[in-house]
């Protein structure tokens, strides 16, 4: 297979469509966030916009959503909601525009309110007279029209809203409640969420994302079925604020398989290399073109939603062997000597998210359903990008080698040396703790990152009179 072990410091950006590329290129050249962050982004909009109408039959068959659950973990000033709000612009203003319906559609309702209320005083004085006057064969009449309209209770709009954003998981489970509904759930700071999320919660999200129906029991409100529901999460939270949660938790949201159905990402930071000039008028249009096919994919979804009809896509041959390709190579990767076997639970799941994101890509390239077998070229991508966050994960969450820790350190040293240094110029290595990379501050990062550099060519390392010294070969 090919370009199957995406090495660490890929450009992600290159790793899409080339559509969609153009449009990550032209986010990043206005925003300057981390790539990693702006193709997240693109994904979570492609599953809010087309989740509610399109299921994918996986390699093994079955039906699946093509609904993803993605997670940033970067700290505070990463221009993540910038980069959303801009990536998710026809979102929003399409969620603006069902809630303008619903404004409008409220004075019907309450003009309708006031007549199904009058209607039922109406009856209940019919019946009451019948009743007390013998009219047996009126009063059956009546109370069958009480009990029709009874049924049919009061007129109301049922306030509705696609995306949810930093609520908790209850809020979350009332809007899923019923039949068929689509949400989003957005969060710039999910900690809070996290932290109270419990078994249930767990359980329920990890059915939901499986495509399985659920009963959701309360102490208050009772019982409520959420069926053929749909759901997609996109997530931010801090490093600090994962490790906290993870250890208050004892890791239960890596064990219980939650984290490992998540599109996880802790990209490069890009604060102090943010000097770019904004999108030029190119750029522009690349961004517009994304947000007018995102605009014409909710249109295609309100058609089927009003149907209540979903499509599934299929896989075509040549998609079936790339994916078989890339199982075969997870599978090698399970094993006790595999190089996966430290991140399983994400490995297990990583085949059923390079399917949904082909799929996403499918409907994209193709601008909609009317062509439903997913080709190999989308597979390809899909394929690629699903190996990229799995490396993430493993880097995240998996038991790293101490080359594969020196390779990190070194890229972060190697940023910074290369911003910091002209090619030729000595530095002390002492200096490096004070003034160097944050996350280098330890002598056990920096002399790892030193090892990697100088493996590399990029450095000379050196001691003179009792200090160590490097110079910057570039």
């Amino acid at each position: 297979m090919s370009n199957i072990n995406v090495p660490i410091d890929i450009n992600v950006l290159e790793l899409l469509p080339e559509e969609l590329s153009q449009c990550a290129y032209a986010v990043f050249n206005k925003v300057q966030s981390p790539p990693g962050i702006i193709v997240t982004s693109i994904l979570s909009t492609l599953s809010s916009a087309i989740q509610s109408y399109v299921d994918v039959e996986p390699l093994y068959g079955g039906v699946q959503p093509v609904a993803l659950y993605t997670l940033v973990i970067a700290d505070s000033g990463e221009r993540k909601t910038t980069t959303d709000r801009l990536i998710m612009k026809p979102l929003l203003e399409y969620e603006q525009h069902v809630l303008k319906q619903m404004k409008d559609l409220q004075v019907e309702k309450e003009v309708e309110a006031v007549v199904w209320k009058a209607k039922v005083r109406q009856v209940k004085v019919s019946l009451i007279n019948a009743i007390n006057e013998g009219r047996s064969s009126e009063a059956d009449i009546l109370q069958r029209q009480l009990m029709d309209l009874k049924l049919k209770g009061e007129p109301k709009v049922k306030t509705y809203r696609s995306i949810l954003n930093d609520v908790t998981s209850a809020a979350l489970f009332r809007a899923l409640a019923g039949e068929g509904k689509s949400i989003t759930l957005h969060s710039s700071d999910a900690g809070n969420l996290l932290t109270r999320a419990n078994m249930d919660f767990i359980a329920n999200a990890n059915q939901l994302w499986d495509g399985e129906d659920v009963l959701v029991s309360r102490v208050v409100a009772g019982e409520s079925d959420i069926k053929s529901a749909r759901l997609t999460l996109s997530l931010m939270l801090q490093p600090a604020v994962l490790s906290r949660i993870s250890k208050k938790k004892d890791d239960l949201l890596r064990l219980s398989g939650y984290f490992a159905r998540m599109l996880v990402t802790q990209p490069l930071s890009t604060q102090g290399e943010r000097f770019g000039v904004g999108a030029s008028s190119s750029d522009e249009g690349y961004i517009d073109k994304f947000h007018q096919v995102v605009k014409a994919l909710l249109k295609e979804s309100e058609h089927y939603q009003a149907s209540k009809e979903r499509v599934t896509l299929t896989l075509s041959p040549g998609a079936r062997k790339e994916l078989l390709g890339l199982q075969n190579w997870v599978e090698t990767g399970l094993r006790e000597s595999g190089s996966l076997f430290d991140v399983r639970e994400a490995g297990s799941k990583i085949v059923n998210n390079a399917t949904r994101i082909a799929a996403l890509l499918h409907v994209y390239v193709n601008r909609g359903v009317a062509l439903t077998e997913i080709g190999i070229q989308e597979v390809r991508f899909a394929r690629d990008l699903a190996t990229c966050y799995l490396r993430a994960y493993q880097r995240i969450f998996g038991e790293k080698p101490l080359w594969e820790e020196a390779e990190e350190y070194g890229l972060v040293l190697y940023r910074w040396l290369d911003r910091h240094l002209q090619r030729g110029a000595q530095l002390a290595v002492a200096e490096l703790l004070q003034y160097g990379p944050n996350s280098l501050r330890t002598k056990a990062k920096r002399d790892l990152a030193l090892m990697d550099l100088e493996a590399r060519g990029h450095i000379l390392h050196y001691k003179s009179d009792k200090h160590a010294y490097l110079v910057w070969l570039a």
